[in-house]
C-alpha cells in the first residue's frame, strides 16, 4: 500500500484477514483504527511509515505470527491492546516520542524477549507486558515516571530489573510472580 494516498486506516480494514503475512502501509498515514488487522494471524512483517503518528485499540491484537515491532519516531499514541496477544513477537523498538504504554499494550507477547525503551517514556500503565513470559532483563529509560499495576506480572523469565533515577511509583503487583529475579537495582529516588 505504500503508493497508496491515505492518512488514517479505517476501523477493521483488515479484520480477520488470516492470509495477509507482510504489511507495507502508505507512505503519508497517520493513523491505524481500531481492529484494522485484528485477527490477522499470518501477519509477520509490518512496515510502519515515518508520518505514523497513533495506532488505535486492538489495531494489530493477535496477530500470532508478528516477529517484532519497531516503530518509528513520530509515533505518539498507542491504543488499548493495540498489540496484545501477539504470540510471536520477539522484540519491541519504542520512539523516543512515546510518553506512554497504554494499559495491556502487549500484554501476551508470549515469545517477546527484548523491549528497546527510548528516553521520553514516562508511563507504564497496567498490565502493559502482562504475561510475557520470555522477557530475560528490563533497562528503563531515565524519563520514566510511572509503572502501573500489574505491567509486567508473570513474567517468571524475568531475571533482571535495572530502574531508573528518578522513578517515582511502582504500582501494586508490577512485578508479581516475576520467580526468576535475581537481580534488581534501585534508584536512589
Amino acid at each position: 500500500m505504500t503508493d497508496v494516498n491515505m492518512t488514517a486506516l479505517p476501523n477493521r480494514m483488515f479484520y480477520q484477514r488470516m492470509a495477509l503475512e507482510i504489511v507495507k502501509l502508505p507512505a503519508n498515514l497517520i493513523s491505524i483504527g481500531e481492529y484494522a488487522f485484528y485477527q490477522c494471524y499470518g501477519i509477520w512483517y509490518i512496515d510502519f511509515p515515518s508520518t505514523l503518528t497513533t495506532i488505535y485499540n486492538y489495531a494489530f491484537s493477535e496477530c500470532d505470527n508478528l516477529q517484532q515491532v519497531i516503530l518509528p519516531e513520530g509515533v505518539t499514541s498507542l491504543g488499548y491492546g493495540s498489540f496484545r496477544s501477539c504470540d510471536n513477537n520477539k522484540y519491541v523498538k519504542l520512539p523516543s516520542t512515546l510518553k506512554s504504554i497504554s494499559e495491556e499494550c502487549f500484554r501476551y507477547n508470549l515469545s517477546l524477549q527484548k523491549i528497546d525503551f527510548a528516553e521520553g517514556l514516562t508511563h507504564i500503565h497496567k498490565c502493559a507486558f502482562y504475561e510475557c513470559y520470555s522477557l530475560r532483563s528490563l533497562h528503563f529509560p531515565n524519563s520514566l515516571y510511572y509503572i502501573g499495576d500489574a505491567a509486567f506480572a508473570y513474567n517468571r523469565s524475568l531475571s533482571e530489573v535495572e530502574f531508573n533515577e528518578g522513578l517515582y511509583q511502582i504500582c501494586d503487583n508490577a512485578f508479581y510472580d516475576c520467580d526468576g529475579l535475581t537481580k534488581v537495582t534501585l534508584p536512589s529516588s
